[in-house]
């Protein structure tokens, strides 16, 4: 059989291979998994070579030494480290096996050729003969260093080394052709147990951790800071202690920490030093040298290889993934009346009557009443987002940021935030209450308990590189010429149609865009197509969202480079398009060449002049940013919105109106956040969000580290438009990204190319996904 190294040559520089050549591939093909003898393998000799570095298929962080961190408190003398590999290897080797290196072959695992266990083979030397069943194809062998166990000798580094497995190899000898081959252990580190003895620093008495809002302390003993590397960990500890909690520190600084009992999560991008509080069950008994701590490390699953027969060499892995840990601190379900808790907006007080009930989920404990507190709790004017807590301990109730460390002992009973100087206000996690007296029932609660996956399937839309984008040039007089230019090859598919003119002395035209991409056959013949509903510029001023609009209606009627998600949304779709609500805000002027405004020339702002909720909600009066105009639907704009969605209600499944927020570091969601007004919509959201967020991140690496790059909020109070339609049975939403690059290290400008790519991405990706979803709840949903 040809190697895969020869066969690629057939290949080269355009050459066509003979017949002959080609039976040959293609019977190398289909005998690519038949077992291969040893002395048939090409060039077994060399497979050592061709692995030189340890770095090269190991974690980089495990090499000699990296264990304990260069500078950090170390290991104690005396603390001792074992080691054990596994190493899959697709071939059986009959003959006579010899160990080269200072490890030992434990256990020898015998598998079918569809990985099914047969049997195990124990072995203590280091010559021996397999005795492989009639019906293994596979085996797996883990190995030990033959002295079990290295120690920690050196104080003055007090690290613990693992030794390099680049030297050491598994010779397999064929007795029949009296040949051998170096077989490198390529492998995953099944375990690492550090066992740190009774040596280990240790103090007795309390600890006191500053978690950004006030200390917490325990009685009992904790360790001196232990240097960990990424990986997950189990604690075995002695019999008689408790394990309380562990704490992070990143350099000596408190990073986070974890309740627990036996087990913890390390990334080295939060934290490098792990310290184990823990007590006894008699505290006081705490007095003697015998009674310190005494466990067992674990560290699984750090990296793993697999060795390829045909190309004769072992590929390169990766680092399998950490996960950074997350307190795990219970959410309580709220079960309350509107009239229950209310938010005194005036005053940043939440009033708690009589009637809150706490479902704890746990029989033992079982319901609580929350306590009544007719003064009110406050809501600090620093905390814009805020986390609500019951304290399990003493029965009261606290607020604390959303950034701050978890607090022990405490359920979290809901989250609120504000949206700045736009004075919207955001309650998530409870289905009814009171804003300033006025009751806010959030429609369909129950939703939120229904379980939501992926939309996307496999399917994910990675844009191509856009170019960056001038705004200063931006006005509707160079928009809507764009839109025209665009149209005009459709103009079978596309109509154009203007449906009004903006308040003021000096009106502006709004257009309505309609797509409807059908076969050329008789409409009485066409199937009948769910509608998408899209607004952009409602705040004229951000031009992000009006030009992403533009690029994406661009991208779904040209459709250039034939992409399947881009036509699955030209066909299964029609669309209604106002690509500009507010034109007045756009032309008005600009703002650093960022902004213009965001009102209409009545200083109303359009988002907040639609019929739902419109009297309760509080906006700060005229000259206000959010100014919700004299009546509901007092202005052109909002009207135009209104009657075009009524127009088009009984096929439209999906409303997403599109926004950008501004620059800065203060920002809060960084790349796309999104908002509805009834739980029915955000559980999707969250899944949109799921993947937004794992996406951004693979694709700009200065943004892998921040907290949060893709957001949902639930506005129960605010008169938007999405609020309006979703209360008419619409699935609807707001979606903002982010106009500025602040973090990029290389151009932190606004309108960058990253910014524009990032932004078409994510229109492409919710429109993908929230269309699907939106066909389905269209198609369940109670007229």
């Amino acid at each position: 059989m040809k190697t895969k190294e020869e066969l690629k040559k057939y290949f080269e520089n355009g050459d066509i291979p003979v017949q002959e050549e080609f039976w040959e591939w293609q019977d190398s093909y289909w005998h690519k998994n038949d077992l291969i003898p040893l002395h048939q393998i090409q060039n077994s000799g060399q497979i050592i070579q061709q692995n030189s570095s340890f770095k090269d298929y190991m974690n980089p962080t495990l090499e000699v030494g990296a264990l304990a961190i260069s500078g950090s408190i170390g290991f104690p003398t005396g603390s001792t480290i074992r080691g054990r590999t596994d190493s899959f290897l697709d071939i059986i080797y009959a003959n006579q096996i010899e160990l080269l290196g200072d490890m030992l072959l434990q256990t020898i695992f015998y598998y079918s050729d569809t990985n099914v266990f047969i049997s195990k083979q124990d072995i203590n030397a280091k010559t021996f003969t397999p005795a492989i069943p009639v019906t293994a194809k596979k085996w797996k062998v883990s190995l030990h260093h033959i002295d079990k166990t290295q120690t920690v000798t050196q104080p003055e580094l007090n690290a613990i080394k693992i030794n390099c497995y680049s030297s050491k190899s598994v010779t397999f000898n064929d007795i029949v052709e009296n040949a051998k081959a170096s077989i490198k252990v390529i492998s995953e580190y099944n375990s690492l147990e550090i066992n740190l003895g009774e040596n280990i620093p240790t103090e007795i008495g309390r600890i006191a951790v500053n978690n950004g809002f006030n200390s917490t302390s325990d009685t009992g003993i904790r360790t001196a800071l232990i240097p960990v590397i990424s990986g997950k960990y189990l604690i075995s500890q002695k019999s008689g202690y408790k394990i309380s909690r562990v704490v992070f520190y990143k350099d000596g600084i408190f990073a986070n920490q974890n309740v627990t009992t036996n087990d913890f999560s390390v990334d080295n991008l939060t934290s490098n030093q792990v310290r184990i509080v823990f007590e006894k069950n008699t505290p006081t008994d705490i007095v003697t040298e015998q009674d310190r701590l005494d466990f067992i490390y674990i560290l699984k699953n750090i990296s793993t290889s697999k060795y390829d027969q045909l190309l004769n060499e072992s590929k390169k892995s990766k680092p399998l993934p950490s996960t950074i840990y997350t307190i795990n601190e219970q959410v309580a379900i709220l079960n309350t009346n509107d009239t229950d808790i209310n938010f005194d907006l005036a005053n940043r007080k939440i009033i708690i009557s009589g009637g809150a009930i706490i479902d704890t989920g746990n029989t033992t404990v079982g319901r609580i009443s929350l306590p009544i507190s007719t003064a009110g709790i406050d809501m600090p004017s620093a905390i814009t987002a805020g986390v609500v807590l019951y304290n399990k301990t003493n029965n009261t109730i606290i607020v604390q940021s959303q950034t701050s460390a978890p607090l022990l002992n405490h359920l979290i009973l809901f989250t609120y935030r504000y949206s700045g100087a736009f004075t919207t206000f955001y309650v998530t996690g409870l289905k009814n209450y009171s804003v300033n007296g006025v009751p806010v029932s959030q429609k369909d609660a129950r939703q939120m308990n229904k379980f939501a996956v992926d939309n996307f399937g496999i399917k994910y839309w990675n844009a191509p590189v856009y170019p960056a984008f001038n705004p200063l040039t931006l006005t509707s007089d160079v928009l809507y010429p764009m839109y025209d230019r665009v149209i005009a090859p459709f103009s079978n598919n596309v109509t154009k149609t203007v449906i009004g003119q903006t308040e003021g002395p000096t009106p502006y035209d709004i257009l309505r865009i309609d797509i409807s991409l059908n076969r050329k056959t008789p409409p009485t013949q066409r199937r009948r197509k769910p509608r998408i509903f899209v607004c952009a510029g409602t705040h004229g001023g951000e031009k992000l969202s009006v030009y992403t609009t533009y690029l994406f209606f661009k991208l779904l009627l040209e459709n250039p480079n034939k992409d399947e998600i881009i036509d699955a949304l030209r066909t299964n779709y029609d669309w209604t398009l106002i690509p500009l609500v507010n034109p007045y805000a756009l032309n008005v002027g600009n703002v650093n060449g960022t902004e213009s405004v965001r009102w209409n020339h009545n200083g109303v702002d359009i988002n907040r002049n639609f019929d739902y909720r419109w009297t309760e909600y509080a906006d700060g009066g005229a000259g206000s940013q959010s100014y919700k105009g004299t009546a509901p639907f007092s202005e052109k704009e909002s009207q135009l919105v209104r009657d075009t969605f009524n127009a088009i209600k009984t096929d439209t499944v999906l409303f997403i109106d599109c926004h950008n927020f501004g620059s800065g570091v203060n920002i809060d969601y960084r790349a796309v956040w999104f908002a509805s007004s009834f739980n029915t919509v955000q559980n999707a959201i969250y899944s949109l969000c799921d993947r937004l967020d794992a996406e951004i991140r693979k694709r700009y690496s200065y943004l892998a580290d921040k907290d949060l790059l893709a957001f949902s909020d639930i506005d129960g109070s605010s008169p938007m438009s999405q609020a309006w339609m979703g209360n008419q049975q619409v699935v609807a939403m707001t979606i903002e990204t982010d106009q500025s690059d602040y973090y990029n290290p290389t151009d932190p400008t606004s309108f960058n190319n990253n910014v524009i790519t990032r932004s078409i991405e994510t229109y492409v990706n919710t429109f993908y996904s929230m269309g699907k979803y939106a066909v389905d709840f269209y198609n369940n949903r109670m007229y």
